[in-house]
């Protein structure tokens, strides 16, 4: 589209919906939240300077971001569990476009191995994202359990004061009327840039192969960051990453965070494939597969649902 056609269609998606975030606004066609992604960041992050072998964790948002980097952790570590749970999770990695955190890399000594996150789609990422050579980590989950889990986080995030119903959300989903943009927009660019080769060094995966082969899963990472792992200390990462671990340890559940009414949700819910059925309607099912059909033409991805 131009770029008077996406100002138009961001104009008729906050007129066709009543629920907004008090400090949104539209950058490039996609949504953000004013306080913690300022316009001057985003510009500001495509120049952001990146070296070498740093690991980029790039996902649409609730699709598995916080479990691969507790993997990713341990794998740095070498599946030494005190090391890697130093720090909250929250501050191992920073989270390019919230709070300024993009910064931080800056600072980190030129030894470090730098590892970062973002929900950033691929055209807003930093400019030598392409040019060095960054391991980047792409993981994808099936759209409805997003969906789900994306609808929880929204009623639990102070900030997003989300007060609808699951329908009006599911809408405003559909619709890509969320931060971070829609989640096909956002997985099409990053399954063409694996085609195409955009990035010297990627690797794909999704939430359901993580879900049904943890140990696969965590050997293909360390492989992929070049990390010699022995049988058992992969063994031991996929136990320590499993949901039921990272649920229970306050440096990955995220269950003391100001900014979450956990009254409303947990930040680490179930981990489960499948609790979608338990929210879509037929016919929101049926909706929601011929949308699915349409702008995911041309993409070969297939997602397990259950």
């Amino acid at each position: 589209m131009s770029e008077r056609n996406v100002k138009q269609h961001c104009k008729a998606l906050q007129e066709k919906f009543k629920h907004k975030i008090k400090t949104e606004y539209f950058h490039d066609g996609v949504l953000f939240e004013g306080l913690a992604t300022s316009k001057e960041s985003l510009l500001e992050i495509r120049d952001l300077e990146l070296r070498d072998g740093d690991i980029l964790i790039d996902t649409y948002p609730k699709c598995g971001t916080t479990w691969m980097i507790q993997i990713v952790s341990l794998i740095l570590a070498k599946g030494d569990v005190d090391k890697a749970n130093e720090k909250p999770i929250h501050e191992r990695v920073p989270f390019l476009e919230l709070y300024g955190e993009y910064k931080q890399l800056k600072d980190m000594p030129i030894e470090a191995q730098r590892c970062m996150k973002s929900h950033l789609q691929l055209r807003m990422l930093p400019k030598q994202t392409t040019e060095k050579k960054v391991k980047v980590i792409y993981v994808a989950r099936n759209p409805k359990d997003t969906a789900v889990s994306f609808y929880h986080l929204y009623r639990m995030d102070k900030t997003y004061n989300f007060q609808g119903t699951w329908n009006e959300f599911f809408e405003m989903y559909i619709d890509g009327y969320l931060l971070w943009g829609n989640w096909f927009d956002h997985i099409k660019q990053y399954w063409n840039a694996k085609q195409d080769g955009t990035f010297s060094e990627m690797f794909l995966t999704t939430y359901e192969d993580m879900h049904k082969n943890p140990f696969k899963s965590v050997k293909d990472v360390a492989t992929f960051l070049n990390v010699e792992l022995d049988e058992n200390t992969v063994a031991k990462i996929a136990t320590e990453s499993s949901f039921d671990k990272m649920k229970a340890n306050p440096n990955t559940n995220f269950r003391f965070e100001e900014w979450f009414d956990l009254s409303k949700s947990e930040f680490m819910r179930k981990g489960k494939v499948g609790d979608w059925k338990n929210y879509f309607t037929v016919n929101q099912s049926e909706q929601f597969d011929k949308r699915f059909a349409e702008k995911m033409e041309g993409c070969s991805w297939k997602f397990d649902y259950e």
